[in-house]
């Protein structure tokens, strides 16, 4: 797709979806855990969707890599908090005390788990496969997200609304008006002024990585969940059909060590552990 030199905006829109249906009550958390720690507000968005017989539990962070888990339990009860952060650890600069600084209390089953993580983005020529690069082709910027500085959530989520999750049925207000349901979650990806190193015909590509624990075969909807996305973005804001332009998408791939390395330094290796090291796509 081209562009100009600075694009004003360009938005992907995804749905994080799992076959459940039943309506929700939705709260959300930007200090999970803290008890008055400083420096984790705003670090990870938990947002809690409690249903009759199941618990959909969304959690959004930028640490190393923007990110989002979903973890499905049964309902509990329980008075305290059903997902733990060990802080002291999440935040820790040494990788390996990362790994399972986030837990699900003992007393509560998961049903599944999965996770979506954004690991870099490129801009280059109208005309390259952003599937397949050389590092040392200079048609492709490499810009990997590990290496950004990212807003603190709850600031960003006060400026934009990128983050939707519902209670009920419906259909979104802005376009290109999305159909959800209460088992489903929207994300929009938005690139805002970005300097494109003076290529005219730029064209930008986002890796998204998916990680999940379940055993029942991946495209099975009815044990899982699933993500879907709309094939359009919008190069100006406010969005308009005069707008919108084409979105390709490419093959899966198996995960390589590069991306397991990046993953490591986001909130999978936090959930996921050691696990990480026998995924492959």
């Amino acid at each position: 797709m081209a562009a100009n030199k600075y694009i004003d905006l360009l938005a992907l829109f995804l749905f994080f979806c799992t076959v459940v249906s039943t309506d929700r009550r939705i709260t959300t958390d930007f200090s999970l855990g803290c008890n008055g720690r400083q420096d984790c507000e705003g670090v990870v968005a938990y947002i809690k969707a409690l249903g009759d017989k199941d618990t959909l539990h969304y959690l959004i962070s930028s640490i190393g890599l923007p990110s989002a888990l979903v973890i499905r339990t049964e309902s509990s009860t329980m008075n305290k908090d059903e997902i733990m952060i060990d802080w002291e650890s999440f935040l820790s600069e040494n990788i390996t005390d990362k790994a399972g600084s986030i837990k699900v209390d003992k007393s509560i089953k998961v049903l599944f788990s999965y996770g979506v993580f954004f690991t870099r983005y490129n801009d280059t020529s109208d005309t390259a496969d952003v599937s397949q690069y050389n590092v040392n082709n200079t048609d492709f910027h490499i810009f990997k997200f590990d290496h950004f500085t990212w807003e603190n959530l709850k600031k960003v989520s006060d400026d934009f609304e990128i983050f939707h999750f519902f209670g009920t049925q419906g259909r979104a207000s802005d376009l290109p008006h999305l159909e959800y349901n209460e088992d489903t979650a929207q994300f929009d990806f938005i690139l805002s002024n970005i300097n494109t190193h003076n290529a005219t015909l730029a064209r930008f590509a986002i890796e998204a990585v998916m990680l999940n624990n379940w055993r029942t075969r991946p495209n099975d909807e009815s044990n899982g969940g699933y993500i879907q996305w709309k094939p359009v973005c919008y190069l100006a804001e406010p969005r308009s059909r005069d707008s919108d332009t084409y979105v390709k998408h490419y093959s899966v791939n198996k995960v390589n060590s590069e991306l397991k390395d990046m993953l490591k330094q986001s909130i999978a290796y936090a959930y996921f552990g050691e696990a990480l090291n026998s995924s492959t796509c």
